[in-house]
């Protein structure tokens, strides 16, 4: 008996990760960044800038768990993988735009 409530309970945990997944699908985020006449931007969006865009969406992540590769520093849209662990990952489209437009 004690077996069916760990399956279950790892059921439900599975189920919540793939529902995470599908709601962070459909999240875009937004980041404004200061940018020189060339386009360029000053400074990067990093991992903490999209940690709180995506609470800000109402759902709370660590930084660890945001996977950038290396800092965005151009405009445009960008895929970033975030992990959800027991190897469900999700992928949020960071959108970086010029400040004040």
């Amino acid at each position: 008996a004690q077996k069916n409530v760990k399956v279950q309970k790892q059921k439900r945990a599975d189920q919540k990760r793939a529902d995470l997944a599908a709601r962070i699908a459909e999240i875009s985020c937004t980041i404004t960044k200061q940018v020189s006449d060339d386009n360029k931007i000053f400074g990067s969006v990093t991992q903490v800038d999209i940690q709180k865009c995506m609470k800000d969406h109402g759902v709370k992540l660590e930084k660890k768990q945001v996977i950038l590769d290396k800092p965005i520093k151009t405009l445009g849209v960008h895929p970033v993988k975030i992990n959800l662990g027991k190897g469900t990952e999700a992928v949020v489209k960071v959108w970086v735009e010029k400040q004040g437009k």
